[in-house]
């Protein structure tokens, strides 16, 4: 039997994985999808408020990813050094960790809107979720743009929260709640 010479075997670790990367992707993307649409029937106010903020300030959503990504770990560093900070310093990871899986949820959710929108779909929120981070899924696979993207949603959607939890905390203030 002749080999043919055009198929080499899978020999490493890396190779095997990167041809895995499709399914692995796509069980991001389910579970994406579940927890986003988890939150949406949680919590549908403070899902559309971020949605809101992100559509009239993605600039600024961006510039406040970027400051919380950088100074959260610094903070949780300070938080380490004491005794009785290092339990708060290890919720504050715990957030930190969360806040980075869910930004995608949060801008896939305010993508597949607008998507919807431009197509005249109306208002379909577990469509326009599935839509929005099934575009960002397809989009962070393609070759030397994937990580720009994966990069700029992670920023504008730790920002959108870091902004609405600001707007959340100004409010209950203001009706004096806290």
């Amino acid at each position: 039997m002749e080999k043919d010479q055009n198929v080499r075997p899978i020999t490493h670790a890396a190779d095997i994985l990167r041809r895995m990367r499709p399914a692995f992707e796509f069980v991001g993307f389910i579970t994406a999808f579940i927890i986003g649409f988890i939150f949406m029937k949680l919590f549908p106010r403070r899902m559309m408020r971020k949605n809101e903020i992100l559509s009239g300030r993605l600039i600024k959503s961006i510039f406040v990813g970027i400051l919380f990504l950088v100074l959260t770990p610094a903070v949780v560093a300070v938080l380490a050094i004491t005794l009785i900070g290092i339990p708060l310093a290890m919720a504050v990871v715990l957030f930190y960790l969360a806040v980075i899986y869910l930004a995608k949820i949060w801008v896939g959710l305010c993508f597949g809107r607008w998507l919807l929108a431009r197509a005249g779909v109306g208002e379909r929120r577990g469509w326009a979720l599935l839509v929005g981070l099934l575009a960002y899924y397809l989009v962070i696979m393609v070759p030397y743009i994937g990580w720009v993207v994966k990069i700029a949603v992670l920023f504008a959607g730790t920002g959108v929260l870091v902004i609405e939890k600001i707007e959340l905390y100004k409010s209950l203030s203001k009706k004096r709640i806290i």
